[in-house]
Protein backbone atom coordinates (compact mmCIF):
# COMPACT_ATOMS: atom_id res chain seq x y z
CA UNK A 1 0.00 0.00 0.00
CA UNK A 2 1.49 3.22 -1.05
CA UNK A 3 -0.32 6.01 1.28
CA UNK A 4 0.86 9.76 1.84
CA UNK A 5 -0.19 10.81 5.56
CA UNK A 6 -1.99 14.53 5.48
CA UNK A 7 -0.51 17.33 7.26
CA UNK A 8 3.70 17.86 8.07
CA UNK A 9 4.26 14.51 8.50
CA UNK A 10 4.51 11.73 5.19
CA UNK A 11 5.01 8.45 5.62
CA UNK A 12 6.84 7.90 2.85
CA UNK A 13 9.09 10.26 2.83
CA UNK A 14 9.93 8.92 6.63
CA UNK A 15 10.60 5.20 5.10
CA UNK A 16 12.90 6.94 2.66
CA UNK A 17 14.78 8.39 5.02
CA UNK A 18 14.74 5.71 7.22
CA UNK A 19 16.53 3.30 4.47
CA UNK A 20 18.59 6.34 2.88
CA UNK A 21 20.09 6.69 6.55
CA UNK A 22 20.27 2.91 6.79
CA UNK A 23 22.26 2.40 3.64
CA UNK A 24 24.80 5.08 4.92
CA UNK A 25 25.50 3.21 8.28
CA UNK A 26 23.30 5.67 10.71
CA UNK A 27 21.87 3.22 12.64
CA UNK A 28 20.88 5.68 15.93
CA UNK A 29 19.72 8.45 13.16
CA UNK A 30 17.58 5.61 11.54
CA UNK A 31 16.49 4.41 15.06
CA UNK A 32 15.26 8.24 15.69
CA UNK A 33 13.45 8.53 12.46
CA UNK A 34 11.61 5.10 12.98
CA UNK A 35 10.40 6.33 16.43
CA UNK A 36 9.09 9.56 15.14
CA UNK A 37 7.24 7.85 13.04
CA UNK A 38 5.96 5.36 15.34
CA UNK A 39 4.99 8.40 17.27
CA UNK A 40 2.78 10.32 14.11
CA UNK A 41 0.88 7.17 13.36
CA UNK A 42 0.56 6.41 17.24
CA UNK A 43 -0.74 9.55 17.84
CA UNK A 44 -3.22 9.61 14.94
CA UNK A 45 -4.81 6.03 16.46
CA UNK A 46 -4.67 7.72 19.62
CA UNK A 47 -7.39 10.29 18.24
CA UNK A 48 -9.16 7.99 15.90
CA UNK A 49 -8.59 4.14 16.42
CA UNK A 50 -10.75 3.26 13.17
CA UNK A 51 -8.05 5.49 11.11
CA UNK A 52 -7.59 2.73 8.62
CA UNK A 53 -4.47 3.81 6.91
CA UNK A 54 -2.40 5.05 10.09
CA UNK A 55 -3.03 1.13 11.18
CA UNK A 56 -1.78 -0.09 7.44
CA UNK A 57 0.86 1.99 7.80
CA UNK A 58 1.92 1.61 11.29
CA UNK A 59 2.34 -2.44 10.49
CA UNK A 60 4.14 -1.83 7.43
CA UNK A 61 6.40 0.17 9.20
CA UNK A 62 6.75 -2.82 12.06
CA UNK A 63 6.84 -5.28 9.78
CA UNK A 64 9.39 -3.71 7.31
CA UNK A 65 12.98 -5.92 7.31
CA UNK A 66 15.29 -3.24 7.31
CA UNK A 67 13.06 -1.20 10.01
CA UNK A 68 13.65 -4.32 12.03
CA UNK A 69 16.83 -5.17 11.61
CA UNK A 70 17.90 -1.67 12.79
CA UNK A 71 16.15 -2.10 15.78
CA UNK A 72 17.95 -5.11 16.67
CA UNK A 73 21.41 -3.49 15.75
CA UNK A 74 20.64 -0.11 17.47
CA UNK A 75 19.63 -2.51 20.42
CA UNK A 76 22.90 -5.11 20.74
CA UNK A 77 25.37 -2.09 19.49
CA UNK A 78 24.44 -0.05 22.42
CA UNK A 79 24.67 -2.81 25.12
CA UNK A 80 27.97 -2.91 23.73
CA UNK A 81 29.33 0.99 23.60
CA UNK A 82 27.78 1.10 27.28
CA UNK A 83 30.35 -1.58 28.26
CA UNK A 84 32.90 0.06 26.06
CA UNK A 85 32.16 3.30 28.09
CA UNK A 86 31.42 2.15 31.63
CA UNK A 87 34.27 1.62 34.12
CA UNK A 88 31.86 -0.79 36.90
CA UNK A 89 33.22 -4.08 37.60
CA UNK A 90 36.21 -3.80 35.35
CA UNK A 91 39.34 -4.46 36.90
CA UNK A 92 42.72 -2.82 35.39
CA UNK A 93 45.12 -6.01 34.83
CA UNK A 94 47.39 -4.32 32.90
CA UNK A 95 49.08 -1.13 31.35
CA UNK A 96 51.92 -0.83 29.46
CA UNK A 97 52.85 0.99 26.37
CA UNK A 98 49.62 3.60 26.22
CA UNK A 99 47.26 0.59 26.54
CA UNK A 100 45.44 -0.66 29.12
CA UNK A 101 43.60 -4.45 29.43
CA UNK A 102 40.82 -4.96 31.92
CA UNK A 103 38.67 -8.07 32.29
CA UNK A 104 35.14 -8.02 33.92
CA UNK A 105 33.59 -11.85 35.59
CA UNK A 106 30.10 -12.20 33.56
CA UNK A 107 27.06 -13.15 35.18
CA UNK A 108 26.55 -16.79 33.79
CA UNK A 109 29.84 -18.00 32.49
CA UNK A 110 33.38 -18.92 33.86
CA UNK A 111 35.15 -16.64 30.94
CA UNK A 112 36.09 -13.38 31.45
CA UNK A 113 35.60 -9.89 29.08
CA UNK A 114 38.27 -8.15 28.03
CA UNK A 115 38.75 -4.64 27.13
CA UNK A 116 41.45 -2.34 25.87
CA UNK A 117 41.77 1.02 25.48
CA UNK A 118 44.64 3.32 23.93
CA UNK A 119 45.48 5.78 21.61
CA UNK A 120 47.07 4.83 18.31
CA UNK A 121 49.11 7.12 16.39
CA UNK A 122 47.72 7.05 12.87
CA UNK A 123 44.52 8.17 11.00
CA UNK A 124 41.00 6.86 11.96
CA UNK A 125 40.74 5.73 8.25
CA UNK A 126 44.27 3.69 8.84
CA UNK A 127 43.03 1.20 11.33
CA UNK A 128 39.44 1.13 9.98
CA UNK A 129 41.43 -0.25 7.00
CA UNK A 130 43.31 -3.16 8.66
CA UNK A 131 40.50 -4.19 10.72
CA UNK A 132 38.39 -4.46 7.31
CA UNK A 133 40.58 -6.29 5.36
CA UNK A 134 39.49 -9.50 6.55
CA UNK A 135 41.53 -11.58 4.40
CA UNK A 136 45.01 -10.31 5.56
CA UNK A 137 44.07 -11.24 9.10
CA UNK A 138 45.87 -14.31 8.69
CA UNK A 139 49.43 -12.30 8.42
CA UNK A 140 48.90 -10.63 12.03
CA UNK A 141 46.62 -12.91 13.72
CA UNK A 142 48.47 -16.15 16.04
CA UNK A 143 47.77 -19.50 14.59
CA UNK A 144 44.56 -18.02 12.00
CA UNK A 145 44.92 -20.36 9.12
CA UNK A 146 41.68 -18.95 7.39
CA UNK A 147 40.14 -15.77 7.09
CA UNK A 148 37.29 -14.99 4.00
CA UNK A 149 34.75 -13.15 3.32
CA UNK A 150 31.16 -15.13 3.12
CA UNK A 151 28.63 -11.96 2.32
CA UNK A 152 28.56 -8.57 2.14
CA UNK A 153 25.00 -7.85 3.09
CA UNK A 154 25.28 -4.04 3.15
CA UNK A 155 28.45 -1.33 2.22
CA UNK A 156 29.54 -2.58 6.29
CA UNK A 157 27.46 -5.65 6.98
CA UNK A 158 29.94 -8.56 6.40
CA UNK A 159 29.73 -12.51 7.31
CA UNK A 160 33.40 -13.74 7.92
CA UNK A 161 34.39 -17.21 8.25
CA UNK A 162 37.59 -17.78 10.70
CA UNK A 163 39.63 -20.71 11.20
CA UNK A 164 41.72 -21.31 13.88
CA UNK A 165 44.75 -23.93 14.26
CA UNK A 166 45.02 -25.61 17.51
CA UNK A 167 48.47 -27.77 19.17
CA UNK A 168 47.90 -31.74 19.29
CA UNK A 169 45.88 -32.82 20.50
CA UNK A 170 43.19 -30.39 20.00
CA UNK A 171 40.99 -29.79 17.41
CA UNK A 172 41.28 -26.55 15.49
CA UNK A 173 38.50 -24.25 15.94
CA UNK A 174 36.17 -22.25 13.44
CA UNK A 175 34.00 -19.31 13.71
CA UNK A 176 30.94 -17.98 11.74
CA UNK A 177 30.91 -14.07 12.57
CA UNK A 178 28.57 -11.27 11.42
CA UNK A 179 29.83 -7.72 11.96
CA UNK A 180 29.00 -4.40 10.78
CA UNK A 181 29.93 -0.53 10.89
CA UNK A 182 28.28 2.41 12.39
CA UNK A 183 28.51 5.95 11.42
CA UNK A 184 29.11 8.02 14.86
CA UNK A 185 30.66 10.58 13.71
CA UNK A 186 28.44 13.53 13.50
CA UNK A 187 27.12 12.56 16.90
CA UNK A 188 30.34 11.88 18.97
CA UNK A 189 33.25 11.34 15.81
CA UNK A 190 33.29 7.64 16.11
CA UNK A 191 32.79 5.20 14.40
CA UNK A 192 31.74 2.18 15.69
CA UNK A 193 31.95 -1.92 14.85
CA UNK A 194 29.91 -4.70 16.23
CA UNK A 195 30.97 -8.35 16.27
CA UNK A 196 29.65 -11.20 17.62
CA UNK A 197 28.69 -14.53 16.07
CA UNK A 198 25.70 -15.53 13.21
CA UNK A 199 22.58 -16.10 14.53
CA UNK A 200 19.20 -17.39 12.41
CA UNK A 201 17.59 -13.90 11.86
CA UNK A 202 21.04 -12.79 10.28
CA UNK A 203 20.38 -11.96 6.02
CA UNK A 204 22.55 -14.77 4.86
CA UNK A 205 22.88 -18.21 5.81
CA UNK A 206 26.11 -19.44 7.70
CA UNK A 207 28.13 -22.45 6.92
CA UNK A 208 28.29 -25.52 8.86
CA UNK A 209 31.16 -26.16 11.49
CA UNK A 210 34.33 -26.98 8.73
CA UNK A 211 35.14 -31.14 8.82
CA UNK A 212 37.63 -31.89 12.12
CA UNK A 213 36.59 -28.29 13.59
CA UNK A 214 34.69 -26.82 16.69
CA UNK A 215 32.58 -24.11 16.51
CA UNK A 216 34.10 -21.28 19.00
CA UNK A 217 30.92 -18.71 20.17
CA UNK A 218 31.69 -14.96 20.18
CA UNK A 219 28.89 -13.35 22.55
CA UNK A 220 29.98 -10.19 21.55
CA UNK A 221 33.23 -8.55 20.55
CA UNK A 222 33.64 -4.79 18.99
CA UNK A 223 35.23 -1.61 18.59
CA UNK A 224 34.91 2.15 19.24
CA UNK A 225 37.10 4.14 17.00
CA UNK A 226 37.09 8.23 18.12
CA UNK A 227 38.76 10.82 16.41
CA UNK A 228 41.10 12.47 18.14
CA UNK A 229 43.41 14.29 15.95
CA UNK A 230 43.90 14.20 12.75
CA UNK A 231 46.53 11.62 12.54
CA UNK A 232 45.70 10.09 16.27
CA UNK A 233 42.62 7.76 17.13
CA UNK A 234 41.49 6.52 20.39
CA UNK A 235 40.59 3.27 20.47
CA UNK A 236 38.53 0.72 22.37
CA UNK A 237 38.29 -2.88 22.36
CA UNK A 238 35.74 -5.25 23.80
CA UNK A 239 35.33 -8.87 23.71
CA UNK A 240 33.56 -11.94 25.04
CA UNK A 241 34.37 -15.65 23.44
CA UNK A 242 33.95 -18.94 24.09
CA UNK A 243 36.81 -21.65 22.16
CA UNK A 244 35.14 -24.74 23.87
CA UNK A 245 38.30 -25.90 25.15
CA UNK A 246 36.47 -28.24 27.93
CA UNK A 247 39.63 -30.03 28.71
CA UNK A 248 41.61 -26.74 29.38
CA UNK A 249 40.78 -25.14 32.73
CA UNK A 250 39.11 -21.96 32.79
CA UNK A 251 41.55 -19.86 34.47
CA UNK A 252 44.17 -20.42 31.69
CA UNK A 253 42.18 -19.67 29.22
CA UNK A 254 41.48 -16.70 30.69
CA UNK A 255 44.72 -15.83 31.09
CA UNK A 256 45.86 -16.26 27.65
CA UNK A 257 42.95 -14.22 26.42
CA UNK A 258 44.01 -11.53 28.05
CA UNK A 259 47.50 -11.69 27.17
CA UNK A 260 46.41 -12.54 23.11
CA UNK A 261 44.06 -9.60 23.62
CA UNK A 262 47.20 -7.23 24.71
CA UNK A 263 49.11 -8.19 21.69
CA UNK A 264 45.85 -7.75 19.02
CA UNK A 265 46.28 -4.50 20.26
CA UNK A 266 50.33 -3.91 19.64
CA UNK A 267 49.51 -5.65 16.02
CA UNK A 268 46.40 -3.89 15.61
CA UNK A 269 49.09 -0.30 15.83
CA UNK A 270 51.80 -1.54 14.24
CA UNK A 271 49.81 -2.40 11.06
CA UNK A 272 48.27 0.57 11.14
CA UNK A 273 51.56 2.19 10.39
CA UNK A 274 51.57 0.07 6.78
CA UNK A 275 48.74 1.78 5.72
CA UNK A 276 50.04 4.47 3.81
CA UNK A 277 53.08 2.91 2.73
CA UNK A 278 53.29 2.90 -1.04
CA UNK A 279 53.63 -0.53 -2.19
CA UNK A 280 51.77 -2.17 1.02
CA UNK A 281 48.52 -3.97 0.05
CA UNK A 282 46.84 -1.65 2.28
CA UNK A 283 48.29 0.95 0.51
CA UNK A 284 46.62 -0.52 -2.48
CA UNK A 285 43.70 -1.45 -1.28
CA UNK A 286 42.59 1.50 0.23
CA UNK A 287 43.67 3.43 -3.91
CA UNK A 288 41.51 0.79 -5.46
CA UNK A 289 38.09 0.89 -2.71
CA UNK A 290 36.05 4.03 -3.58
CA UNK A 291 34.77 3.18 0.10
CA UNK A 292 37.77 4.36 1.54
CA UNK A 293 37.58 7.65 -0.45
CA UNK A 294 33.71 7.92 0.93
CA UNK A 295 35.02 7.18 4.69
CA UNK A 296 37.95 9.60 4.59
CA UNK A 297 36.07 12.69 3.06
CA UNK A 298 33.66 11.54 6.61
CA UNK A 299 36.28 11.45 8.53
CA UNK A 300 37.85 14.88 7.43
CA UNK A 301 35.02 16.96 7.90
CA UNK A 302 34.79 15.77 10.89
CA UNK A 303 38.51 16.17 12.04
CA UNK A 304 38.81 19.59 10.72
CA UNK A 305 39.19 22.04 13.61
CA UNK A 306 41.02 19.34 15.74
CA UNK A 307 44.25 20.22 17.40
CA UNK A 308 45.84 18.75 19.68
CA UNK A 309 44.98 15.26 21.02
CA UNK A 310 41.44 15.78 22.81
CA UNK A 311 40.24 13.12 24.19
CA UNK A 312 36.81 11.92 23.42
CA UNK A 313 33.88 12.80 25.98
CA UNK A 314 32.10 10.08 27.26
CA UNK A 315 29.22 11.53 28.15
CA UNK A 316 29.01 12.60 24.32
CA UNK A 317 29.40 9.27 23.56
CA UNK A 318 26.49 7.95 25.82
CA UNK A 319 24.33 10.42 24.47
CA UNK A 320 24.67 9.94 20.49
CA UNK A 321 23.44 6.41 21.77
CA UNK A 322 20.59 7.14 24.34
CA UNK A 323 17.30 5.54 23.56
CA UNK A 324 14.87 7.85 21.88
CA UNK A 325 11.96 9.55 23.71
CA UNK A 326 8.46 8.55 22.42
Amino acid sequence: VQCTMSGPFSFEESLHKILDLQKQDKTYAAEKEIVRAEQVLSEILLRDPGDQAATILLSQLHDNEIVQSVKREAAELRVLLRDLVSVDGWQLVKESDGVCTSYRHEEGTPLYSVKLEGIIDSPLLDICCVINEIDLYTEWIPQLATSRVIAHTSRFHKMVHLKFNAPWPVAPRDGCLFGYGVDLLEECKSIAIMVRSCVPSDPHDHPAEDPGCVRAHVHTAGFLLSLVSPTHTMVRIIGNANPFLPFVPYWLVNLVTKQLAHYFFYMLRKRSKMVQSEGSVYHERVQANPVYAEVDQLVQQFSAGLGEIEPPADADILASIAEPTT
